[in-house]
């Protein structure tokens, strides 16, 4: 069971909502983040922890709010739409300069990666 954290989920949740309703309405948008927030919790409580500290386990808190999402949403939202979701949702810029700064402030010792225009996907 990986330990539950709700930054990620306050984070990205209200940017995949935002999605959520520009995509398939307001109703839609609320009743499927109140199921996907259950599935979420659920999803981490069946998954092997790997460490709070593990570099890997941001990509399973913020990959499993997308899968949440689509899971809550009970074949309503096809893969493709759950991409143009997740690329909205990932190009926002505040989510994108929190990411930077992350990165930044790695102790990896890498390069910073950029989101600036010619650095988005399309762009």
């Amino acid at each position: 069971m990986q330990k539950y954290t709700g930054k990620y989920w306050i984070v990205l949740a209200p940017i995949v909502k935002k999605s959520l309703k520009k995509h398939y309405g307001k109703a839609f948008a609320i009743r499927t983040m109140e199921k996907a927030r259950t599935e979420y919790r659920e999803m981490l409580n069946r998954v092997d922890d790997i460490g709070a500290d593990n570099p890997m386990a941001s990509n399973i808190y913020m990959s499993f709010i997308f899968f949440a999402v689509y899971r809550a949403a009970k074949g309503r939202i096809t893969v493709s739409s759950l991409r143009t979701i997740a690329h909205e949702a990932i190009e926002w810029n505040a989510f994108a300069r929190l990411c930077h700064e992350k990165e930044h402030a790695s102790s990896f010792g890498r390069a910073s990666v950029g989101f600036g225009k010619a650095d988005r996907v399309g762009a």
